[in-house]
C-alpha cells in the first residue's frame, strides 16, 4: 500500500499575479497601476459619474474650450490608455449653455450617449 502524502499548502501551476512586489488573487482583486484593489470597488469620475477602476478609466478630455469626464474602458491584454481605449460613457456635467435651443440639443446628446454607451458627438 503506498502512503498518502497531504499538502495544506498552496499548489500553484502557473506563476501567480503581481502587483508590485505583491502577490493578488485575479478572482477578487485587480492590480491597478501598482495598487491592488477589490474588483467591486467604485470610484467618481467628475461629480456624479462612478466607475470601476479595474475595469474602466476615468479620462478628462478638452471639446473646445470646455473639459468633460468620460469613462472608457480598460483593454485586458493591452497598456490601454485614454486615448486608445473604447468610450464606455459621457460623465454628467455642470456646463449649461445660455441659450436654450444649445442647451436641449446638448442634454439630449448625453441621454443618447448614456443609453446606448456611445458617444453621439
Amino acid at each position: 500500500m503506498l502512503p498518502r502524502i497531504f499538502d495544506t499548502g498552496l499548489l500553484l501551476c502557473q506563476p501567480a499575479p503581481m502587483c508590485g512586489d505583491q502577490i493578488y488573487n485575479p478572482l477578487e482583486q485587480c492590480c491597478d497601476e501598482g495598487t491592488i484593489l477589490p474588483l467591486n470597488q467604485t470610484r467618481l469620475c467628475g461629480p456624479y459619474c462612478t466607475f470601476w477602476p479595474c475595469f474602466q478609466h476615468c479620462c478628462l478630455e478638452s471639446l473646445g474650450s470646455h473639459n468633460r469626464a468620460v469613462v472608457r474602458f480598460k483593454v485586458p491584454g493591452t497598456k490601454s490608455n485614454c486615448t486608445s481605449a473604447p468610450l464606455t460613457r459621457i460623465c454628467a456635467q455642470e456646463y449649461l449653455p445660455n441659450k436654450p435651443s444649445i442647451r436641449t440639443e446638448y442634454f439630449w446628446t448625453i441621454l443618447r450617449s448614456t443609453d446606448t454607451g456611445h458617444s453621439r458627438f
